[in-house]
């Protein structure tokens, strides 16, 4: 009865011996078995594949250590006596050695493997290769390090505001905007910098409300007051932005207050030029008109501005030959002054004085040529009358 119980746990001992081995064989993980100074045992067919041997018998006898870079083996020896003395560790990164001597970034995890008396006998180490990860990370760092630059260096002002309406970040741009440094802005409400009339702040809670619910406000206008108090008009386009698993609210803010300005200039500009009582034409510089004002139709008597954009300004004279060598003088010097016959709608003729000129950008690229008419009689009587003394 004793023989067969013997021989019965024997058997479940065999038999567990070769699941045991078979998990060791079939395992995608690399697990390698040293002795306790670091010699290797045993190692798996993962193990093999990783660091890129054909057989075992490569690998069983060669120090551990082989596998892992010189730079790392004091560290590696350090950690081979903390596992004998703790019976574990996990997690360890190391740059690991392929046979044909290149390199790749490794996580081990090792452990004390005890006999029946509970002495150590023997270390077995599972490595995974971290390579994906460690590109993953870069990459992330990467993106996150452009995304910073981006943040910092942008044009416009940004900020990040949380839950409560504080600033949790802004770049360089809203320092210049505000006049606040960042330590003077972080940790504070818009509010409490007294950054926007008491008029305009409901309506800018109204926005972060609407930001915070995942929704893209529109392009705002606001006035901001600086910290030395000078106002700017700006635009403020806000969204609710997730950051490390933190729900943020982005403030976008344009400085328009120039541009403003100069869209009053032109719209006074444009008013002027429209109610103007001599004939103003614009046209590209090849001379084909893009626009003319109620005094030129008049002028012309012609009855829409359709019969009149697209053409040749050098169809409204009577002489097309001379007015061709006007539009050349003009392109050629850049401006021209004097006199020439136009033929109107009806057939018939009227002179008038013709002031030209070509516009430029600032590198001297022509865009487009400005021109003036006016009875040449009417021209006559202004230029006659005195000059008024003041």
């Amino acid at each position: 009865m004793a023989d067969k119980e013997g021989q019965s746990l024997k058997e479940r001992l065999v038999e567990s011996e070769e699941k045991l081995r078979s998990v060791f064989n079939s395992s995608p993980n690399a697990i390698t078995v040293t002795d306790l100074e670091g010699k290797i045992t045993d190692c798996n067919q993962a193990t093999l594949d990783l660091h890129g041997y054909a057989s075992k018998k490569e690998l069983i006898g060669k120090s551990a250590f082989d596998l892992i870079v010189k730079k790392d083996h004091e560290r590696a020896l350090m950690n081979l006596k903390r596992t004998l003395g703790e019976g574990s560790v996990k997690g360890i990164e190391y740059a690991f050695v392929k046979k044909d001597g290149s390199e790749f970034p490794a996580e081990l995890s090792a452990g004390v493997v005890r006999d029946a008396q509970g002495s150590p006998a023997f270390f077995m180490a599972i490595t995974m290769d971290i390579s994906r990860r460690k590109q993953a990370e870069k990459e992330r760092k990467d993106s996150e390090e452009r995304l910073k630059i981006i943040f910092e260096e942008a044009p416009d002002a940004y900020f990040l505001i949380d839950l409560h309406g504080e600033f949790v970040d802004c770049n360089k741009a809203a320092e210049r905007l505000t006049g606040y440094a960042k330590k003077e802005i972080i940790g504070r409400s818009f509010s409490e910098l007294r950054l926007l009339p008491p008029e305009q702040i409901p309506v800018a809670f109204e926005g972060m409300v609407e930001a915070f619910e995942h929704k893209i406000t529109g392009l705002d206008q606001y006035t901001l007051r600086r910290k030395d108090r000078t106002e700017a008009v700006v635009e403020i386009k806000a969204q609710a932005v997730n950051i490390k698993d933190k729900t943020l609210m982005l403030g976008i803010v344009r400085d328009i207050t120039a541009r403003n300005r100069v869209e009053r200039e032109l719209a006074l500009k444009n008013q002027l030029v429209e109610s103007s009582a001599s004939a103003v034409a614009i046209s590209d510089p090849k001379g084909n008109l893009a626009y003319v004002n109620d005094a030129f139709l008049k002028f012309w008597g012609y009855g829409s501005v359709g019969e009149v954009v697209g053409r040749s300004a050098v169809d409204f004279w009577e002489d097309k030959r001379k007015s061709a060598t006007v539009m050349a003088a003009v392109q050629q010097a850049g401006s021209w002054e004097g006199k020439l016959v136009a033929r109107k709608k009806d057939g018939s003729s009227l002179e008038a004085h013709v002031s030209a000129r070509v516009v430029s950008t600032k590198e001297g690229r022509p865009v487009g040529i400005t021109a003036s008419f006016m009875d040449e009689g009417l021209w006559k009587i202004l230029t006659a009358l005195p000059t008024a003394e003041f």
